[in-house]
C-alpha cells in the first residue's frame, strides 16, 4: 500500500508502473504471457472468435487494472484485437 497512489488507478502511470515492479506482478504477467501463448494457438485452430481474460483484485482500481492493460499490450503486440473493460475502476 503506498498513500501517495491511493487516489490513483492502473491507468495511471506512476501507479501502474509501481504496480507492475513488483515481484508478484512480474510472475503474473509471466504466467498469464505464457497460458496466452499456449491457448491462442488452440482457440484459433477450433475457430473460437474471441476469449475472455480477467483479472481480480481486492478493490479492483490499481493491480488488477494495471495488470490487464500490460497483457492487453501483449496481445495488441502479437496483433491480436484486445478489447479491456475496467469493471470497477470507477469505484
Amino acid at each position: 500500500f503506498v498513500k501517495e497512489l491511493k487516489e490513483g488507478t492502473g491507468l495511471d502511470q506512476d501507479v501502474s508502473q509501481y504496480v507492475l515492479q513488483q515481484d508478484a506482478s512480474e510472475m503474473i504477467l509471466a504466467h498469464s504471457k505464457r497460458l496466452i501463448d499456449d491457448v491462442i494457438p488452440l482457440a484459433k485452430e477450433e475457430g473460437k472468435s474471441s476469449m475472455t481474460f480477467a483479472v481480480g483484485c481486492t478493490g479492483g482500481r490499481h493491480r488488477s487494472v494495471a495488470l490487464i492493460e500490460a497483457l492487453a499490450v501483449t496481445l495488441r503486440d502479437q496483433e491480436i484485437e484486445a478489447l479491456v473493460t475496467h469493471r470497477d475502476v470507477e469505484k
